[in-house]
């Protein structure tokens, strides 16, 4: 090589941009590689390919997905299965202060949900902050054909949650399958309209 040929490159814009985004993600994230090396291997600095790995994150291009391996608690399992006559029960620690408990707990009923086999047919779900967690967690294409039915009416005024009925919807959608919703209220005015 001559020393011009080891000069690096001045970044390109737009579609070559993107594409030298790409090579520079696949180098560094499937195939190990140091940003010395993809510098060298594609003719730019180490500073050039680490803003590309930035941007690349930044657009979209590369998204990086943290799963925890929520550690279980057997013991409090079995017990509670024992208790209250149940076939499973999935146990998630933590302490109350935990900023990401509602995160873990939700992680740990979507893995619990999609690993269900055989798969159910069809779901009943209420509405609420962790079951909307829930619907984000679970994998694409969890469940194919599933029909999942909203258990639990709602008047979304003023619950903190934007629509009650999306928690059916994100579920299904995620199957892919269909919902089906209950567009009443939770809570009537009188016992004889129940």
């Amino acid at each position: 090589m001559t020393a011009a040929e080891k000069q690096p490159v001045r970044l390109p814009s737009d579609a070559q941009r993107e594409q030298l985004m790409v090579q520079a993600a696949k180098l560094f994230f499937d195939f190990d590689r140091t940003l010395t090396e993809i510098a060298a291997e594609l003719g730019l600095t180490r500073w050039q390919v680490s803003r590309l790995l930035q941007e690349a994150r930044e657009l979209g291009v590369v998204r990086i997905e943290i799963v925890p391996r929520s550690r279980r608690r057997p013991d409090l399992e079995s017990a509670l299965q024992k208790a209250f006559g149940l076939v499973e029960a999935v146990v998630v620690p933590g302490a109350d202060n935990d900023p990401m408990l509602a995160d873990n707990v939700a992680q740990a009923a979507a893995r619990y949900l999609a690993g269900i086999h055989p798969h159910p047919a069809l779901l009943g779900v209420s509405w609420g902050r962790t079951m909307a967690a829930v619907a984000r967690a679970l994998p694409p294409q969890w469940n194919p054909g599933v029909h999942v039915v909203q258990l639990n009416g709602a008047v979304s005024l003023r619950s903190g949650i934007p629509r009650t009925n999306a928690v059916a919807e994100d579920i299904a959608a995620a199957g892919p399958g269909v919902a089906t919703l209950l567009p009443v209220p939770a809570i009537v005015g009188s016992s004889s309209t129940r």
